[in-house]
């Protein structure tokens, strides 16, 4: 059975944060539906509100809110590499050291959460204490968009990016498992939308959309 092991997710990304910048930081221009999806979170929130980026990596999502959009955004990654990173490509943007799991910040303080792919090495339990975070955090009418890859399979990684010692987990979920989730927890769903891989240009599996309102 597969578990949540923080460190060794932390320490997997501290140790490629750099060749995952060089590999991801430009996907957003292969993948049309993904801009699409960020468009529309991006005109759903007002101007001067606060947004936030949970697992965000080299920060190219933040980026692209930003830039795009000029959203008042912050990016939170528990991988020191990662942030590190992320504030060499991006020092126009504010980027912090946080928990997912445990945020350090004031309930309903955030008007906008974002995470794409960042509950891919989850549970479900632990997915299901991500989105309390979420919410709790959320100010009312707030929106949460996030999202994951489709399946039930788990992918054991050794030596990711050809890089030693760099080994995790990547979790696949069912959406109808996800959705009871979030239906159990009385969270309003905006909406669920499915789509299948562009061919070459990322990994081949079915990716889920997911937006929330409170």
């Amino acid at each position: 059975m597969h578990s949540y092991e923080k460190h060794k997710v932390v320490s997997c990304y501290n140790l490629t944060a750099r060749k995952y910048a060089d590999k991801f930081v430009a996907e957003l221009d292969e993948k049309p539906f993904d801009r699409f999806i960020l468009d529309r979170f991006a005109k759903a929130i007002p101007p001067s509100e606060t947004t936030y980026e949970m697992g965000c990596g080299p920060g190219q999502i933040a980026r692209y809110l930003h830039h795009n959009h000029g959203l008042a955004i912050t990016g939170l990654d528990d991988s020191v590499e990662m942030i590190r990173t992320a504030e060499k490509l991006h020092p126009m943007i504010p980027f912090v050291v946080g928990d997912m799991l445990n945020l350090d910040l004031p309930s309903n303080s955030v008007f906008g959460i974002v995470a794409f792919y960042s509950i891919v090495h989850f549970t479900l339990k632990a997915v299901a204490q991500a989105l309390d975070e979420f919410y709790r955090v959320l100010k009312p009418g707030g929106i949460i968009l996030f999202s994951y890859h489709v399946g039930n399979e788990i992918i054991s990684i050794n030596d990711f990016l050809e890089t030693e010692g760099a080994s995790t987990d990547w979790v696949f979920f069912e959406t109808d498992d996800i959705v009871q989730i979030i239906k159990d927890k009385g969270i309003t769903i905006e909406d669920v939308v499915t789509r299948y891989p562009y061919e070459g240009k990322e990994h081949g599996s079915r990716r889920c959309y997911t937006i929330l309102r409170k």
